[in-house]
């Protein structure tokens, strides 16, 4: 799985494709890993792969990698894995998000990993990463940065929605707000309250 990992990161956005959340069902019925979202952010990259487990249920796999001088990625390694607790013949576990939310934290975990960032004592920093389930109804999810201290302060970021399980990664001091949308005609509107998730550490 790594290997699908690290073709992910260098397939980048184009590695997910509108109608594909609707498609990662069949795929792990058929017992296929499938990337489930790829997070970029400067140097570092991480994909969140899921697979089918022999008991039927769908496990959770994270990968992380760093770009060398060149731009090019190294090879992945695996930082964490858990059971999601969805059977992929359920298809009603990814249509109905847990307590009627738009977005609902499904799995988190945390590791000391290598960034390179100047920040980061010995090049090590905690970070923190979110798998989010999405209700059938959001088509786009909105990305606010509200870290302290943020050179875009306010930063927005948005992307239609391409699979029902989203990854979002939290490096120190990170402060992010995540908004579902739904699409009305050529507008969206916000479906739910905002999810308001941040790093372990200030």
């Amino acid at each position: 799985m790594a290997d699908i990992a690290l073709d992910a990161l260098r397939a980048g956005a184009s590695q997910l494709r509108p109608g594909s959340r609707h498609n990662l069902l069949p795929s792990l019925v058929e017992g296929q890993p499938v990337v489930a979202d790829v997070w970029i952010d400067g140097s570092l990259g991480f994909v969140l792969v899921v697979h089918r487990r022999g008991d039927g249920f769908v496990s959770e796999e994270l990968y992380y990698s760093m770009r060398n001088d060149d731009g090019d990625w190294l090879s992945c390694e695996h930082v964490s894995g858990s059971i999601l607790g969805l059977a992929p013949q359920m298809s009603e576990a990814l249509k109905n998000v847990p307590g009627g939310s738009s977005l609902a934290v499904v799995s988190e975990s945390e590791a000391l990993l290598h960034t390179g960032r100047r920040e980061a004592e010995d090049g090590y920093e905690p970070v923190r990463a979110l798998t989010v389930l999405v209700g059938e109804d959001a088509d786009r999810i909105e990305i606010e940065d509200h870290s302290q201290g943020s050179a875009t302060p306010g930063g927005q970021a948005s992307m239609d929605v391409r699979s029902p399980l989203i990854l979002l990664v939290l490096l120190p001091g990170r402060q992010l707000r995540v908004s579902a949308l739904h699409r009305e005609g050529s507008y969206f509107s916000a479906i739910g309250d905002p999810m308001e998730v941040f790093s372990s550490e200030p």
